[in-house]
């Protein structure tokens, strides 16, 4: 089937790629002491959307804002609930210290 996963967008803009079990059923994930579980497929199916989850700085844009990391909900669902956290919220810029632009610029190729 064709899904965005891989490149999710809130706009649905992202590619969209054939997926089906093998997609993440192949993948070769590293299981403790080389043994995978006997429901390798439906276990891997958990890991790779986990992984394709937002997360800390994951830079997804959503208008003027940036998507939220997803996995404060996944890890404290109440806490969120509480702080009031949204899927989406502003962006943060955080300057280096000492740093010029000419420090950040890309250089011109020789």
């Amino acid at each position: 089937m064709l899904s965005d996963c891989l490149d999710w967008t809130p706009d649905k803009s992202g590619q969209q790629t054939l997926v089906n079990a093998n997609t993440w059923g192949n993948l070769p994930y590293a299981w403790p002491d080389n043994l995978a579980p006997p429901q390798k497929t439906e276990s891997q199916y958990y890991i790779f959307w986990m992984q394709n989850m937002p997360g800390e700085q994951n830079g997804i844009r959503y208008g003027t804002n940036v998507m939220a990391n997803w996995w404060r909900f996944t890890a404290d669902w109440d806490a969120a609930i509480t702080q009031r956290r949204g899927l989406y919220k502003a962006p943060e810029v955080k300057f280096l210290p000492d740093a010029t632009r000419s420090d950040t610029a890309p250089s011109a190729p020789p």
